[in-house]
Formats: C-alpha cells, sequence, structure tokens
C-alpha cells in the first residue's frame, strides 16, 4: 500500500540480530489463549453434566498454569523487545544528531527548533518500528493464525458470520486512517510553522509579553493557534467517529451472532459448552484483530515520520558547496568612465582635480595612493554620498550623477572600511542590492563570508533587529556582514575598499575566496595596502594630489 511505502529499510534485520526467540515466546503467549477456551468446553460439556467433582480442581488448576504461561511468556517477548527498542532508538537518534551537526545553519532558521524535536521524536519511532511491528503485527498475527481454524472446527457458520461482522469496521478503519494520516501531516506542518515564528528572538515570546511585537503579529500567532486546535480537534472527532463505527459494528455482530447461537442450540448443532469456547476463542480474535489493526495505523503514521526523516537526510550540508547560487552572471552593463570629477570639501583645498578614469567591463583595477589622497572620497562620489562640483561618471553610458538611490543600488555594490547597516532586520540589510531571496540563498552567502555564525548567534537569526550603528557588532563582523550582502546579489560594478582589513586570520583565506568568486565578470575598484590582495586586478592606478599619476598595464597580482 501507499501509505507503507519505504518502510522496509526500518523494518528489516539489523545483522547480528536474531527475533527468533521473541517469536517463539510470541507464539507460545497464543497457544496459551486456545487452551482455555477447550478446557472451558470441557467443563461445560462434561463435567457440570457428568457431576464430575473430582475434575473442577485439576481444570482450575491447568487453567492457572496455562494462563500464567500465557502471561509470562508474553512478558518477556515484550522485555525482549524493549531493550532492543531501546537500542535501535539511542542508534536513530545518534544517527539524528550526527546529520544535524553536518546541517548548514540556514537549515535550523527556516525550520525553528519545534521542527528539531519532532525529528527527535520522529527517530524514536523509528527506532521502535521493528518492535512495534513484532509486537503489534506479527503477535497478533499468530494469535489468529491459532484461534481461527478451531472456531470453524467448533461451528463454522458462527465463524464465518463473526469474521463478516468485522469487514464493514476493517474497511471503515482504512478509510478513516488515510484521512488521520493527512491531518497528522497537517497538524506537524502548523505545528513546526508556528514554533518557528513563536521562538524567533525579536519575533518571539519577548516581543508578546512586551508588545513589542504590536497586535498585528499577535493575531497572526492566535490565528496559527486557532489553526492548529481547530485540526487537532477535527483529528480527536475523527477518531470519536471510528470508534463508534467500530463499537457499533462489533456490538451489532455479538448480537447476530447471540440469535444465531441461540437457533443453533435449540436445534442441537452447538452445545453450551462450545458456545463457551466459541465465545472465548471469539472475543480473543477480535482483540487480537484490533491490535493488529492499532499495529497498522501505528506503521502507517510511522510512515509519515520516516518521509520527514529522508527528506532530512537530503539536505545540504557544511561538507560540500552549497547548491545555492550566489554569483549569477553579470549584466551588460559595468564600465565605468569618469571625466573632469572634481570635488572639495567644504573650507578645504580640492582633493580631486579634473579627474579622469576609464575602466572597461569586467577589469579588476588596484587603486593606490597615500592617506587623504581621496581614494575613499572617490568612492563616496561613486556611490552618490556626496556630489562632485564638476564632472560626469557614467556606467555603460548612463549617468550616475542624479541617479535615484535605489537604482544605483541596483548597478553598484560595495564593501567599505566601516560597512553601515540601516535599522532593520538582519534579512532586510542583506538584501540591500535587490528583491528578497530564499533563506537557504541569504545563508549560504553568510556561510562564504563566514558570517554565518554571527547571526545565528543573535537572538532572532535573520529576523533579528539591527539598529542602524548601534548594532552591537565590532568591526569585524560589520565587514563580514557587508561582504555577505554584497554576495548575495553582486551588482555589475563593485567598489571593494580594505575588504578584509579587520578580518581574522581564521576567517581571511575562507573570504577572500568567496570574495573572488562574487567578483568574477564584474567591473571591481579595489583599495587596499595588503602586500597579498584579497582578488587578482588587471591594473594598478595611483591617485596623487587629485589626478591618476601612473597605470601599470598587463600585470596581474594575487
Amino acid at each position: 500500500m501507499k501509505i507503507f511505502r519505504g518502510l522496509t529499510p526500518y523494518l528489516s534485520r539489523k545483522s547480528g540480530d536474531s527475533d527468533l526467540v521473541t517469536i517463539f515466546l510470541l507464539f507460545t503467549a497464543a497457544l496459551s489463549s486456545l487452551i482455555p477456551a477447550f478446557l472451558h468446553r470441557v467443563f461445560f460439556d462434561r463435567v457440570i453434566p457428568d457431576r464430575g467433582r473430582e475434575l473442577i480442581v485439576p481444570i482450575l488448576i491447568l487453567l492457572v498454569l496455562v494462563e500464567s504461561a500465557g502471561v509470562f511468556s508474553r512478558f518477556q517477548a515484550d522485555r525482549q523487545l524493549a531493550c532492543r527498542s531501546r537500542e535501535n532508538r539511542h542508534r536513530r537518534r545518534i544517527r539524528l544528531v550526527d546529520r544535524l551537526w553536518l546541517l548548514r545553519i540556514s537549515w535550523f532558521d527556516a525550520q525553528g527548533p519545534g521542527a528539531v524535536i519532532r525529528h527527535y521524536d520522529d527517530a524514536g519511532l523509528l527506532g521502535d518500528m521493528r518492535s512495534v511491528f513484532i509486537r503489534e503485527i506479527i503477535g497478533p498475527a499468530l494469535i489468529l493464525l491459532v484461534l481461527l481454524p478451531p472456531m470453524f472446527v467448533l461451528q463454522p457458520v458462527l465463524a464465518a458470520c463473526r469474521i463478516t461482522a468485522t469487514v464493514p469496521a476493517m474497511i471503515t478503519g482504512f478509510v478513516f486512517l488515510n484521512r488521520d494520516l493527512q491531518y497528522e501531516r497537517k497538524i506537524w506542518s502548523v505545528r513546526k510553522r508556528l514554533t518557528t515564528d513563536l521562538f524567533r528572538g525579536a519575533r518571539g515570546v519577548s516581543t508578546l509579553k512586551s508588545g513589542r511585537g504590536g497586535d498585528g503579529y499577535a493575531r497572526y500567532l492566535r490565528s496559527i493557534m486557532d489553526k492548529l486546535g481547530l485540526l487537532e480537534e477535527q483529528r480527536r472527532i475523527l477518531g470519536a467517529r471510528w470508534e463508534a463505527v467500530a463499537a457499533a459494528a462489533t456490538r451489532v455482530g455479538g448480537a447476530l451472532i447471540l440469535v444465531l447461537a441461540v437457533f443453533l442450540v435449540i436445534e442441537g448443532r452447538l452445545t453450551f459448552g462450545s458456545y463457551i469456547a466459541f465465545s472465548i476463542l471469539s472475543s480473543r480474535s477480535m482483540a487480537a484483530m484490533g491490535e493488529f489493526l492499532g499495529g497498522i495505523r501505528s506503521l502507517a503514521r510511522t510512515g509519515n515520520a520516516v518521509n520527514r526523516h529522508q527528506n532530512l537526510f537530503l539536505q545540504e550540508t557544511d561538507e560540500g558547496p552549497p547548491s545555492v547560487s550566489l554569483n549569477p552572471p553579470s549584466s551588460g552593463q559595468g564600465g565605468l568612465n569618469i571625466a573632469g570629477l572634481t570635488f572639495a570639501y567644504p573650507d578645504s583645498g580640492k582633493i580631486l582635480r579634473d579627474l579622469n578614469l576609464n575602466v572597461m567591463k569586467g577589469e579588476r583595477v588596484l587603486l593606490s595612493g597615500g592617506s587623504g589622497a581621496g581614494k575613499s572620497t572617490l568612492f563616496s562620489i561613486i556611490l552618490g554620498f556626496y556630489s562632485p562640483l564638476n564632472g560626469r561618471i557614467s556606467l555603460s553610458g548612463m549617468s550616475l550623477i542624479g541617479c535615484t538611490a535605489s537604482r544605483r543600488r541596483e548597478l553598484i555594490g560595495a564593501v567599505l572600511q566601516n560597512p553601515s547597516f540601516f535599522d532593520g532586520t538582519v534579512r532586510d540589510n542583506l538584501c540591500l542590492y535587490g528583491a528578497a531571496p530564499s533563506d537557504r540563498c541569504l545563508w549560504a552567502a553568510l556561510e562564504a563570508a563566514a558570517a554565518d555564525d554571527i547571526v545565528s548567534g543573535i537572538p532572532g537569526g535573520l529576523n533579528a533587529r539591527l539598529t542602524g550603528e548601534d548594532s552591537c557588532l565590532s568591526g569585524g563582523q560589520r565587514q563580514r556582514l557587508a561582504i555577505a550582502r554584497l554576495m548575495v546579489r553582486p551588482p555589475s560594478l563593485i567598489l571593494l575598499d580594505e575588504p578584509v582589513n579587520a578580518l581574522d586570520a581564521a576567517c581571511n583565506e575562507r573570504v577572500r575566496h568567496s570574495l573572488a568568486k562574487a567578483c568574477e565578470g564584474r567591473t571591481v575598484l579595489l583599495i587596499s595596502h595588503d602586500a597579498a590582495l584579497p582578488l587578482q586586478v588587471h591594473r594598478r592606478l595611483s591617485l596623487t594630489g587629485g589626478y591618476i599619476r601612473e597605470s601599470e598595464i598587463g600585470e596581474t597580482d594575487g
């Protein structure tokens, strides 16, 4: 059946494990259910009519011994299954922890803490699966195998009626089971969504208690909780309907069998002792049938856990590169042209004097010069922070002077010595250069910039708020976040002003490699005083006295 697809690997026996002793104990318990029925038949058909008082005590002793043997056998089988189940649960949970250790932080941010707890519970269900299969499928099947043939031997008509009476309940049970699994999947999804939103730092419990989240967010969480409560109520109603249908079928079937048994006794085709024995076999068979159906229901529910478990093991890990593309192809724009650029701060001399610069599309240029030469000022003018006195700046023929801030951000990206962040969430700040991509893309960019540990350590993760300059981040952390922001959606023109000067040695090499990948095919202006440049360049330019003084063409530095 479709609902049991994929369970075989979890039901198969591990090498070195043997369940023969357990199955033998269950078979012994099944036999102990058969013998008392025939002892009751002897008691009512032989002892009572013949007044054989001397047989009462031996039969009672034999009944006690048989029932005790059955209880002991079942207890030993359950004890062995419990020990085996504990070992399997531990093995599955250790494997889960090993996998969670390798998953990217983006998975945890997207799924939330509720998913981690549920996957831990799922690992326990998977560890219990083989024990459940033996206890609730093989055990009841052995009982049915032992008890059904004697029922047909005692009275085939009654046995056929008893089996026929259970068919509607079984059919209805499978219909309800399918709907119950659908509710289980929906409840899992809503719970994951609720826990993800509820426990995300600033968007979590503290927000609700302080009222900083506003009435809108509180209403949003209440709507999710209302939906969860509605689904749970519908699932309980579904279970109550199934129990009512099963009880009705059992009672109607029992009443019909009683009427039929009375006619058979009147006609002499059934003795009172045979009816007592048949009733015992029938009740125990129906109990085994109910346990069997319960086992099928448990395995079917575990099928949802299997799907979640398999999907978890398909997620990306830190052992390989992310499948998310961080470096989309550059647009056709990118050639930078600066002509006759002049700039001066108020009450000071000119910093840039009739500066001319032409950078071809895809060219990487190193801009050097002494302190105060105007390198960072030139970057600020290109970014639109300052307006020049004279001159023009164009990118692929389009003038940047007078360009709107949003359009400029689509064309130009920058990592400055002192990166700035606006008042908003981490996600909002990372999406400065374009529309917000998926969380997977954002986390991939953070990992490439060695900034994933920064965001994961902030309560709220991607939804944590940064309060502009007062964001409590160190210089190195701000620089790594700025590099991640650039990697999310690299524009055609990239300005780098000492992009790795605040990074420690542990992050430097990782960030250099990612930065070089992000700059491939894009126009780059680089300011760096390091002997080892953060990326290879095609040209070196020197800015001195407000002019471009020298140019070395054809060199490549690494």
